[in-house]
Order: C-alpha cells, then structure tokens, then sequence
C-alpha cells in the first residue's frame, strides 16, 4: 500500500519550471496563486477588459465582489516571452496584492488567451487580450 502511495505522489508532481500543463488545455480566463484557486471566469456572472495603452486586463464578477487584476511591463505576444506583472486578487476576506511579480508567456493562442506563469509565487493567470 505505502508502494501504491508513493508512486501516486510521484506521478501527481509537477515537472519542468512546476507550471500544471493540464491549464493549458483549459483556456478559461482564471487565476491560482499557490496552487490555490482564486477566480474562475463564469461568462453568466463575469465581465472582462482589456486596457493595450496600460498593458492592464481585469476579470470579475458583475458586481465586482471577486476580481482579479493583472497590469504587465510588457504585451505578451508569443511563449517564452518574459516579463513582470503587478497583480491585484480578491481572497474571501481581504484583497491580496504582488508587485513587480515575475511572469513567462507559457503560450498564446490565436483568439487572444494567453497563459502566463509565475515561478516564483507558483502564480498561474489565464487572460485574454482583447481586440
């Protein structure tokens, strides 16, 4: 039994820089600092924009209880890209905040989604860049 558990730990770790690759099959605008998840875009009770003269998109509800907003040094425009973000996120008690957090671009589709990783605060965003 101890055998079975351990290898269900070891194939249930993340490899690589410890981005979830299973996110980037789910294009759904969301955001997971952590590991934990903190907003999941519902089309029904949500709203976002996208500012390209700030570098800035945010995502909440409509009457904005739960939110998260992201303003980026740079346009993510292709993976690998690097850049830093300032991140601002509801929690169920409190607003969080990160500055001058360190994003990678882990891929662009071509309707705009983009997938950014922090390393670092174990950070995942999924945006849109908005025409």
């Amino acid at each position: 039994m101890v055998v079975i558990i351990a290898a269900l730990a070891l194939v249930s770790c993340h490899k690589g820089n410890g981005y979830d690759k299973a996110r980037l099959a789910d294009g759904t605008v969301s955001l997971s600092v952590g590991g934990a998840t903190a907003f999941v875009y519902n089309p029904l009770t949500c709203q976002m924009a996208w500012n390209g003269a700030t570098r800035q998109f945010r995502a909440g509800t409509d009457n904005m209880s739960d939110y998260f907003v992201v303003k980026l040094s740079s346009v993510p425009s292709a993976s690998g890209q690097t850049m830093t973000g300032d991140l601002t996120w509801t929690t169920s008690s409190s607003v969080s905040s990160l500055s001058a957090l360190p994003l990678e671009v882990m891929q662009v589709d071509g309707e705009g989604t983009v997938w950014l990783w922090s390393q670092k605060q174990k950070a995942a965003i999924v945006m849109k860049v908005l025409r």
